[in-house]
């Protein structure tokens, strides 16, 4: 009997095939890269791939759009040393698990790699404090407890 895990994927890949009419392979693609090494994400058609994508949108006729293969906001790029890669993820629910992986992993608030490091040091030093300041009242004088 087979592994759940390998069911579950089974069935999305199956489920994958069915919609699309697509076969696909499974295989680690030249675009693969580890966490640590992205240093940005951009949500959205902005990269320079995407924006000659609009270019080409713009010259299409007004029954040509409703054929469209993907929308800006399927659009992710991440930004690694020397080189970017386009994702396009049309589903909305992994979009959004996508995101905020890696807006937890990057340690980010604005797309860039630990944008948000002294944002989080500052809740660290805040809870912390607030932790003192409530468990710690009765156990030291006064004047420590700040």
């Amino acid at each position: 009997m087979a592994k759940k895990e390998e069911m579950i994927e089974y069935v999305f890949t199956e489920i994958d095939e069915e919609v699309d009419g697509v076969e696909f392979t499974e295989k680690t693609s030249s675009a693969s890269c580890a966490i640590e090494d992205i240093l940005s994400m951009t949500f959205g058609g902005f990269s320079a791939r995407f924006w000659m994508l609009r270019k080409h949108i713009n010259s299409l006729e007004d029954s040509e759009i409703h054929q469209m293969p993907f929308y800006s906001w399927n659009c992710l790029t991440l930004g690694l040393q020397g080189r970017e890669i386009d994702l396009v993820i049309r589903n909305e629910q992994e979009m959004q698990y996508i995101i905020k992986f890696l807006i937890y992993s990057m340690r980010t608030v604005d797309g860039k790699k630990n944008s948000g490091d002294k944002l989080l040091q500052l809740m660290d030093k805040q809870a912390i404090e607030d932790w003192k300041k409530q468990n710690m009242k009765d156990k030291l004088p006064l004047n420590i407890i700040k």
